[in-house]
């Protein structure tokens, strides 16, 4: 008797959990993109593996992306400046480990198929560099100082 009841409702509890990042997290995420060193007004454009395109007309700005579709490229221009472009990984949402625990291989499918199993930097930074300098210390000062903030950031 309690079998009748109990497969059922444990049925629908695993159900609920399938797919619990696609629930929680969704498909898509604002992505903020920023420009540094101080370099605003520069015009990003993101391409995912997949080939999708969002555009940040102009830095510091948001743009919504899909997730899911393996690195993206974000590429820079500014009158004034280099081109710069950085390559930015994913990396896996908080709620797919949950989901391997409650949710089993359907979940897990699930998210990952949707792309809520994934999630980019909620923050974008791209490095500018100015096409002339003032002093070559000046030049190496920004170098040096472009190095120690990607080593925090590894």
């Amino acid at each position: 008797m309690w079998a009748t009841r109990f497969i059922p409702a444990a049925t629908a509890g695993l159900l609920l959990v399938s797919g619990c990042a696609t629930v929680t997290t969704g498909t898509g995420q604002t992505i903020k993109v920023v420009t540094e060193k101080d370099v605003n007004g520069a015009r990003c454009e993101l391409i995912d593996q997949k080939g999708g395109t969002w555009l940040v007309e102009s830095t510091p700005g948001e743009v919504k992306v899909n997730k899911g579709d393996g690195p993206m490229t974000v590429a820079c221009s500014r009158e004034g400046y280099l081109d710069s472009s950085s390559l930015v990984d994913e990396s896996v949402t908080g709620a797919t480990y949950g989901n391997i625990l409650l949710g089993g291989a359907i979940g897990v499918a699930v998210d990952a198929a949707s792309g809520a199993a994934q999630h980019y930097p909620d923050v974008i930074t791209v490095w500018m560099e100015p096409e002339q300098w003032e002093s070559l210390e000046e030049r190496i000062a920004w170098l040096k100082e472009k190095r120690a903030t990607r080593q925090g950031d590894e």
